[in-house]
């Protein structure tokens, strides 16, 4: 009889979800693998709601440009709290914007 060696694997889930403050309703509901990042799903989520995104509240991990460019054309008030690392981007004449 052969014994096996038993390990144990922390499994991590993350939830990223559109919820509505005001009517306290869920739009759109993402479960992901722990090892990924929800980066992804920003752009999914909001595409596919439903409903008009007014204002829009974010983790640091949705924090890129494109991601503020896509609230920005749909025309969605985005806070979206920077990453520890994000620098300001420059604009042509060297002053940060």
């Amino acid at each position: 009889m052969v014994r096996l060696k038993e390990t144990k694997v922390r499994v991590t889930m993350k939830l990223s979800a559109l919820w509505d403050a005001k009517t306290h309703v869920f739009h759109g509901a993402k479960v992901i693998h722990g090892t990924s990042r929800a980066t992804s799903t920003f752009k999914h989520q909001v595409n596919g709601c439903r409903v008009k995104i007014e204002a829009l509240f974010a983790d640091s991990e949705f924090s890129s440009r494109p991601n503020v460019q896509l609230c920005a054309n749909k025309g969605i008030k985005a806070a979206i709290k920077p990453q520890k690392n994000a620098t300001p981007k420059a604009n042509l004449h060297g002053a940060i914007m």
